[in-house]
Order: C-alpha cells, then sequence, then structure tokens
C-alpha cells in the first residue's frame, strides 16, 4: 500500500508540473488523439490550426474545436482521407476539412502555387485533380535528377511510364492482396542502376497500393535507407525520386472492388505528387485501362515517356 500511495503521489506530482508547463506555454503541439489527454484537454486555446485536415473526421475533430475561440484547418480533400469509423455515423465519418469547406465557401482559401515538383509532374495532378488550377514556383519548375544517364529506361525525364503489359503475367493473388515479383525484381534493377549514378538511398521512395508488394519490394532491394511504403503511409512525405508499383496484371481476375481500389483518385494524387524530380510509374496497361481513373492518369503521360517492356524481355 506504502509503494501505492507513494505511486499515486509521484503521478500527482508529475500531472501538476505538466499541466503548470502547458498553462505557461504560448504554443502547444499535439496529435488529435493527444489533445484529448486529460491536462490538455482542461485548457481553452485562443487559436488552433489543424494540420492534414482532410485526413481528421468530424467526430475526433469536434473535442479540440470546443476548446477554441477561433480555429484554422489545413489540409487537401484531393488526398486521402480519413479512415471510416464504423460506429460512426455518414456525417461524422466525413473529414472535418472537406465538410467546413463545403459549409462555409467564403471562408476558403486554395494555395494554388506548389514548391515541391517539377513542373511536368505538378501539371499531370492539375489537370486531373485541381481543374487546372495548381500552378508551379519557377525556382522548381524545371529540377531534374542529376544522373549522366540517358537511355530509354532511365534518363533526366521528369515522368517515366514502364508498361509490363507484354510480359507473362506474374500477379500472386493472395485474398485481397497483391505480390508482382516481376514488378519488384524491376525496381530492384532500376535502383541498382539510380544508385550507381550516385543517387543516394534517401532520394529514393517506393509507392503500393498493396502492403504485401510493398514488403515483397521491401525484402528484395534490401536496403533499409530506401523508404517502401503503402500509399497511406506516404502522404505528407516527399522524394526526389518516387516509383510506384500497381501490381495487378492478371485481367480475368480482376475484381470490381480491386478496380476501384487501385483507381481512387484521392490515392493517385497523393502517389504522383510525392515525387519532386523523377515519377516512374510501374503497371500493366491493360489494367489501368480498365478504369477512368487510370485511363486518364496514363493518357496524360506524353507517349514519348512510356516505355513497352517487352524490349526488355
Amino acid at each position: 500500500n506504502q509503494i501505492q500511495n507513494i505511486k499515486l503521489e509521484n503521478n500527482k506530482i508529475t500531472a501538476e508540473i505538466e499541466k503548470n508547463i502547458i498553462e505557461e506555454t504560448p504554443l502547444i503541439a499535439t496529435t488529435i488523439l493527444s489533445s484529448t489527454n486529460t491536462i490538455i484537454n482542461e485548457i481553452d486555446y485562443t487559436y488552433l490550426i489543424i494540420d492534414e485536415a482532410s485526413q481528421v473526421p468530424i467526430y475526433l475533430a469536434l473535442i479540440p474545436l470546443l476548446k477554441t475561440e477561433k480555429f484554422i484547418l489545413v489540409g487537401d480533400d484531393k488526398q486521402l482521407q480519413p479512415i471510416t469509423n464504423k460506429q460512426a455515423t455518414h456525417l461524422l465519418n466525413q473529414s472535418i476539412f472537406h465538410h467546413m469547406k463545403h459549409k462555409y465557401l467564403e471562408n476558403h482559401t486554395f494555395l494554388e502555387t506548389q514548391y515541391r515538383m517539377n513542373k511536368e509532374i505538378s501539371q499531370i495532378a492539375s489537370k486531373l485533380y485541381y481543374q487546372k488550377r495548381l500552378k508551379t514556383n519557377d525556382k522548381n519548375k524545371n529540377i531534374q535528377i542529376n544522373i549522366k544517364l540517358n537511355n530509354i529506361l532511365l534518363n533526366k525525364q521528369p515522368i517515366t511510364y514502364i508498361n509490363t503489359a507484354n510480359t507473362k503475367n506474374y500477379e500472386e493473388n493472395i485474398n485481397s492482396g497483391c505480390i508482382n515479383k516481376k514488378e519488384a525484381q524491376l525496381i530492384k534493377d532500376i535502383i541498382e542502376t539510380l544508385l550507381k549514378q550516385n543517387i543516394k538511398p534517401e532520394q529514393i521512395g517506393i509507392i503500393s497500393p498493396y502492403k504485401k508488394q510493398q514488403k515483397q519490394i521491401q525484402k528484395i532491394i534490401q536496403n533499409s535507407k530506401i523508404e517502401t511504403d503503402t500509399i497511406y503511409r506516404f502522404q505528407g512525405r516527399e522524394k526526389d525520386i518516387i516509383i510506384i508499383s500497381f501490381c495487378k496484371s492478371n485481367l480475368e481476375q480482376l475484381k470490381p472492388g480491386q478496380k476501384r481500389f487501385i483507381s481512387q483518385t484521392n490515392q493517385l494524387n497523393v502517389s504522383i505528387t510525392r515525387a519532386k524530380k523523377k515519377l516512374i510509374i510501374i503497371g500493366d496497361y491493360n489494367i489501368l485501362q480498365q478504369t477512368k481513373n487510370t485511363k486518364e492518369l496514363i493518357k496524360s503521360i506524353n507517349p514519348k515517356n512510356i516505355i513497352h517492356l517487352e524490349i526488355f524481355n
């Protein structure tokens, strides 16, 4: 009992110290979930800024919003949306950003100039997802990767699409997942070439809609400094070079749910706009022609930057 009393007293003192620090601090940075912490929740804010607000559902945002006089929501409802909570209503599952943007249009501002990526990459996103409103800062519009290669597969062009349709079907269906060893091996070959050109591993990012494919790529490249992840884990991130592996290649077994999954505009937008200097898209043309969104994506790429993999077989 004595030990328990000491622990309780220690926790009480710690909480009091934390409360005093927080009350005297002009700026507090926290996550949405941590803002429900008892100590933080006791404080009223003058201003509240929620970053990546397009990913925050209303039911989570309400807690900190009730404690502030004014708030600013920063986000992009053309990118990833909140993960649905089955116990919440449709309204409460909406992102707070999307809801407030449409409810108070006069208080909404669109930041039209992007400072991340090459103009050619930006133009695809601008055309497909932002009604051609997205502009590129002059400083970034011509940025390119620094390599000496100028072959059909790897060059300084900002965008390359590698069509795998004319190769053997290498897709392995695992429940709702997907593994494509051909694409994984191709990515390994590309990375090895880039590293020989003095591209640093930290400059490269690999994205796949499928967790199992992401794990397969990670396993085969064996380089912990090269980030390989799903689309959801890459939002808010950026790399000089982004490689996208769509994975699906078995047209006969392509299900409606799988079509929807690989062609969600929010996911496509996030994948494309992670790249600063070079975007490499790998996918089966026949698969990507099955949905309007992926079809438009491939159509927006200059034909001179499209490679048909049969050339390398």
